[in-house]
């Protein structure tokens, strides 16, 4: 929306531009006048958008935060829901198997990684246990 209020905005400016500082475009309405109501929109979106509260960022998840913002990621990118919870489920149950919760960090990373690399997974937590 942003955008098109920019292009709109320069073809107004633009036109304006092209007829002249003295030229009246309709009896009512002057050149300065014309280019000024087409940026009071955007003038007003950037000036909206400045005041607008931000907020701070987190540092850290939780590890089922993580999983909830995994699939509303997933739904945002068009994922099917049900295949949107089947991914969370096998997550989840990999989770189980590994004897962890969603919010243990350590055998999180070992069962996420052993559904992808269980090889190398299996390596490491032999190397950790020496």
């Amino acid at each position: 929306m942003l955008v098109t209020a920019g292009a709109i905005a320069v073809a107004c400016i633009a036109t304006a531009a092209s007829l002249g500082p003295d030229r009246i475009v309709d009896q009512d309405f002057s050149v300065a006048l014309l280019a000024l109501g087409s940026l009071a929109p955007g003038i007003v979106v950037l000036v909206g958008a400045s005041r607008m509260p931000r907020q701070p960022l987190r540092e850290s998840w939780g590890k089922a935060e993580r999983l909830r913002r995994f699939r509303g990621g997933m739904r945002a990118a068009l994922v099917p829901a049900a295949t949107a919870r089947g991914h969370v489920a096998e997550i989840e149950q990999a989770l189980a198997s590994a004897g962890s919760t969603a919010d243990s960090p350590p055998a999180t990373t070992v069962a996420l990684d052993e559904g992808q690399h269980g090889h190398a997974a299996r390596h490491r937590r032999a190397r950790h246990r020496d």
